[in-house]
């Protein structure tokens, strides 16, 4: 398979046709990465979609298989090339902790082969309320993430975090010292604003229905409003994350749709998010706890839509840098006095919009491929 192919850098990751794990982000990586590397790019995927002669995906892992890791493995070992790049989070495998330990091993086996190792991880589990994520904060849980993450620190000649505050929690917990910032890219940085300020008072939601996601919360804040805002909506798009069964999110559903003051749409096409964006006055993203900087902002921010977040680390950073982003505590007492007075104060809501169309506007994907570029020659001199 093999035997006389060679390539530059292999990126171990989902990829699209898949939806979520990540995929969404290599492949705006990898497309921006083809075209300053100039060279081949070879892409260790879950799922196979058709290649080209500057990127070559190949189907070697599905999600919530061990055999299928042990396919991995052996392509990690087979491929000729100079450096592998892992795009993970710490469930990205699947839904399983032993396929999970096993996809994370696989970058110390990248190691054991000579190659240079660059992770990009996107969430870490000491910023994680993992109870909050449907697992429990048991000793045998928090024995395994430390392995895990001492395997991928040691392992690793860098590894990158999307989040600032990570390299100071990873530097503490773990010692580590080949920690990188690289921001998260920004989606529609080409495309004109698609919010309207005077836009129909519909709250939007994007992403996966998930435990740590309080929907729950929202439609209870939202019916609540409908006495001073009689038209005011929900609007969903998304799917049940494939981490979690039908079973656990049958509650979600039911509540979703059963009610008549929700609009679920299921999963929405990305191209046709900024028609979503047009006609909704804010985003809401109601996380408990966050698994990393949020996806969903990023690929919303460049349309100008003003969002709603909790202030949990990764949200306050955020701030910090320039988003706009309004932070509501959604669980305290004047939580829904907060949201009303927000969506009525146009002059704040056209604040936050351009905030979040200029915060876009510094993360263009080609930016940060040059980033990974740089880290690349860096790792490959080391």
């Amino acid at each position: 398979m093999y035997k006389n192919e060679s390539v530059s850098i292999v990126i171990v990751s989902a990829y699209p046709p898949d939806v979520g794990r990540l995929s969404e982000y290599c492949k705006e990586l990898v497309e921006s990465l083809s075209k300053i590397l100039g060279k081949p790019l070879l892409i260790l995927s879950d799922t196979c979609e058709a290649s080209n002669t500057q990127i070559i995906v190949r189907n070697c892992w599905k999600p919530d298989n061990i055999f299928s890791i042990l396919k991995l493995w052996l392509n990690i070992f087979r491929v000729k090339c100079r450096l592998i790049h892992f795009n993970i989070h710490l469930a990205v495998f699947g839904s399983s902790r032993l396929v999970n330990f096993l996809g994370i091993l696989s970058i110390f086996l990248a190691k054991m082969s000579g190659k240079k190792v660059v992770t990009t991880l996107h969430n870490i589990p000491d910023a994680i309320k993992i109870d909050n994520v449907g697992l429990k904060n048991s000793l045998l849980n928090r024995i395994g993430f430390s392995i895990a993450m001492k395997i991928l620190v040691h392992s690793s000649t860098f590894i990158v975090v999307k989040v600032r505050e990570y390299v100071k929690i990873l530097g503490q917990r773990y010692s580590a010292k080949n920690v990188k910032f690289i921001p998260h890219g920004a989606w529609f940085t080409d495309r004109t604003c698609s919010w309207k300020h005077d836009s129909p008072p519909n709250i939007l939601f994007i992403g996966y229905l998930a435990p740590y996601k309080d929907l729950k919360r929202v439609i209870e804040i939202i019916e609540n409003l409908r006495r001073i805002i009689p038209g005011l909506k929900l609007i969903i798009s998304g799917l049940i994350h494939p981490n979690y069964s039908n079973k656990k999110s049958l509650p979600i559903l039911r509540d979703i749709l059963s009610n008549p003051n929700v609009k679920y749409l299921g999963r929405v096409p990305d191209q046709d998010i900024p028609k979503l964006v047009s006609i909704s006055r804010v985003l809401i993203l109601p996380y408990k706890t966050s698994t990393g900087t949020s996806g969903v902002y990023h690929l919303v921010a460049a349309l100008g839509i003003p969002v709603i977040a909790p202030p949990t680390l990764e949200f306050m950073e955020l701030v910090k840098e320039g988003a706009g982003i309004a932070l509501i505590n959604l669980w305290s007492n004047n939580a829904e006095n907060k949201v009303l007075k927000l969506l009525n104060d146009e002059k704040t809501l056209l604040n936050l919009s351009k905030k979040n169309i200029s915060y876009a506007l510094k993360r263009k994907w080609d930016d940060i491929a040059k980033e990974y570029v740089k880290l690349y020659r860096e790792a490959l001199k080391s």
